[in-house]
């Protein structure tokens, strides 16, 4: 079990037989004692409290301006003394520990274990043992000494700080800040505590290992009852670990101090540079991450659990039997717990972030000024960070690779397949997974932006600059398409022979020398959108053709008579294949699968995939009854590649909407996008994209 504290405050926890929570605020102090069960309890600035525990450990805290005192009968006892007070502390049958500030003197005695007693700077120590050797660190301006009655120990000690700790059957750890004083004592387990700078706090865990983290200007320690320890310090802090039964990993930065210890897994932890946190485990790995000026602890009984804390707010949550997600805004709090899963979580750039792992060993890696974690149940795991961005990833049974841009953050998951993802600033080329996988963010011209499940993010505003998300399909499901300035159907087109004659003649004129050139463009400026007249029977293609043939133009595009020859050819399939607007011609394609949504259909015929061309063709149809001949092929592409959903669905959609609905026609169309018709081919979207939309506009 672990316990944070902040900057002003105290607070202490103690645990009989669950994991215990308690959330301290930045200018309170808390203490909690349990019984039996958890017990939480917060505790204002003037204001004192106590408790005291029968058969269970007992933990106290006290504000600056207060004393305290406790007693246990039976069990460990632990007593937190702040910058102006003093305190004492005796124990008839265990071992017991007693600190005492700069200005202060104090004395121990023990009946039947070992003592330990360590005097500040303007005073005087001693230490003896009566069976086992022992060891001393001393600091620069400051004296310390320690006794082991039947196991190892280790002391560090602050520069303007002093501390001693006594082991009665195991290790124990204690850490001092600078002006302040704590003792910790324990009777058969090990012990963490963890000191902000003016404040003091204790915590006791009756059964598990326990890890102490200490900001810049503390120290900190720990001891191991069975296996080796090991120890980092950074430049202007100290930190300590010990590891029961495995390997620890432990990274410090400059400014920070961070330990962590694992009952029976690796753990590895990364401390940003003005926060400290701590964890404990008493049957599989925790986590826990502390933001600048808040605190929070978390406990586990049985499994993995993990907490984040926002700036200005706190909160705890455990979860017994099941996985739990929480997203945390920069001003609040929130927590995550695991109890057999494993749990991913993001945290923006002035907050932090954690995730345990059950099973496996875990890691975690850390940019400046944000905080990401990531888990993995059962495979390694790698995660890349940007400066200005978190992200987190988790892969179920496959190792995962992710590059992240500068500006922007994104998180990918495969559950069975390793997975690549190629970032480009602009408009460059995207990757495009299996839709009902990622999609539902815009990709836009301006920078890098991600595509996301849609269901999982939505909510915010589509921007042409920034990236964000937009919003699940169904939830915007019968809200109105708004025109924008666009036509109506029924003001977008002419009606009757005269006006198809007179739209005719303004394509030979005006147009039809730059066909070749310019009949790809997703705006249409070249092309004759004639085919509604041809559909009806308003024109027919001979006449076209002999109009063409004396038209007074340069050049006659063979692309445009081709086009005309596609409709007798499309006639002819519809002879000769009469159910192909159901059944594909090439036959074995019928046992194809295809994904049966009908949100993600709805998205795409109302455009609200995230991806602006498809989006903007679909728009365009709805409301025009019109659609670019290429842009038919990236949507009716983006349907059945992207979103895997059959070729037979879009054929209804646009026979549907289309004024130019010709069944034989629509039907070739999409028989080839879906792969089933007589005339295939590969198509890839980013090029077939990039062509009616250079610009990306």
């Amino acid at each position: 079990m672990a316990h944070p504290k902040s900057r002003a405050a105290g607070a202490s926890l103690g645990s009989a037989s669950q994991a215990m929570a308690h959330t301290w605020s930045c200018a309170a102090g808390a203490c909690l004692g349990s019984a039996s069960q958890a017990m939480a309890h917060t505790w204002s600035r003037a204001a004192g409290a106590c408790m005291s525990s029968a058969s269970q450990a007992m933990a106290h805290t006290w504000s600056r301006a207060a004393g305290a005192c406790m007693g246990s009968a039976s069990q460990a006892m632990a007593h937190t003394w702040s910058c102006a007070a003093g305190a004492c502390m005796g124990s008839a049958s265990q071992a017991m520990a007693h600190t005492w500030s700069c200005a202060a003197g104090a004395c121990m005695g023990s009946a039947s274990q070992a003592m330990a007693h360590t005097w500040s700077c303007a005073a005087g120590a001693c230490m003896g043992s009566a069976s086992q050797a022992m060891a001393h660190t001393w600091s620069c301006a400051a004296g310390a000494c320690m006794g082991s009655a039947s196991q190892a120990m280790a002391h560090t000690w602050s520069r303007a700080a002093g501390a001693c700790m006594g082991s009665a059957s195991q290790a124990m750890a204690h850490t001092w800040s600078r002006a302040a004083g704590a003792c910790m004592g324990s009777a058969s387990q090990a012990m963490a505590h963890t000191w902000s700078r003016a404040a003091g706090a204790c915590m006791g865990s009756a059964s598990q290992a326990m890890a102490h983290t200490w900001s810049c200007a503390a120290g900190a320690c720990m001891g191991s009852a069975s296996q080796a320890m090991t120890h980092t310090w950074s430049r202007g802090a100290g930190a300590c670990m010990g590891s029961a039964s495995q390997a620890m990993a432990h990274t410090w930065s400059r400014g920070a101090g961070a330990c962590m210890g694992s009952a029976s897994q690796a753990m590895a932890h990364t401390w940003s540079c003005a926060a400290g946190a701590c964890m404990g485990s008493a049957s599989q790995a925790m986590a826990h991450t502390w933001s600048r000026a808040a605190g929070a602890c978390m406990g586990s009984a049985s499994q993995a659990m993990a907490h984040t804390w926002s700036r200005g707010a706190g909160a705890c949550m455990g979860s017994a039997s099941q996985a739990m997600a929480h997203t945390w805004s920069r001003g609040a709090g929130a927590c995550m717990g695991s109890a057999s899963q494993a749990m991913a979580y993001t945290w923006s750039r002035a907050a932090g972030a954690c995730m345990g792992s059950a099973s496996q060993a875990m890691a975690h890696t850390w940019s400046r000024t944000a905080g990401a974690c990531m888990g993995s149940a059962s495979q390694a795991m790698a995660h890349t960070w940007s400066c200005a961005a978190g992200a987190c990833m988790g892969s179920a049974s496959q190792a995962m690779t992710h590059t992240w841009s500068r500006g922007a953050g994104a998180c990918m998951g495969s559950a069975s397949q390793a997975m690549a993802h190629t970032w480009s600033r602009g408009h460059g080329p995207h990757l495009v997974t299996h839709c009902w996988r990622l999609y539902g963010q815009r990709i836009s011209g301006h920078g890098p932006h991600l595509v996301m499940r849609c269901w999982g993010l939505y909510g915010q505003r589509i921007s042409g600059h920034d990236p964000h998300l937009v919003t699940r399909c169904w939830r915007l499901y019968g809200q109105r398409i708004s025109d924008h300035g666009q036509h109506l159907l029924r003001d977008s087109w002419n009606f009757g022979e005269a006006a198809a004659v007179s739209l005719l003649h303004t394509f030979l004129i005006e147009h039809l020398a730059d066909y070749e050139g310019k009949r790809h463009l997703a705006d249409a400026s070249a092309v004759s959108r004639l085919s509604p007249y041809l559909h009806f029977g308003v024109l027919s293609a001979r006449m076209m053709y002999h109009e063409m043939q004396q038209a007074k133009c340069s050049v006659i595009s063979k692309t445009f008579w081709r086009r005309l020859a596609w409709r007798d050819l499309a006639y002819w399939q519809m002879y000769h294949f009469p159910g192909m607007s159901e059944k594909p011609i090439r036959t074995h394609y019928e046992g194809q699968a295809w994904v049966e949504d009908d949100e993600l259909l709805r998205s795409w015929q109302q455009g609200k995939t995230g991806y602006p061309i498809v989006d903007a063709a679909m728009r365009e149809l709805w409301v025009t009854g019109w659609m670019q001949q290429s842009v038919r092929m990236v949507a009716a592409a983006f349907l059945t590649e992207v979103c895997g959903i059959s070729w037979v669905e879009g054929a209804r959609w646009f026979h549907d909407t289309l004024v130019d609905a010709d069944l034989p026609i629509n039907c070739m169309m999409w028989q080839n996008a879906g792969k089933a018709g007589v005339d295939q081919w590969n198509f890839t979207m980013s090029p077939s994209s990039s062509h009616p939309d250079p610009t990306g506009n």
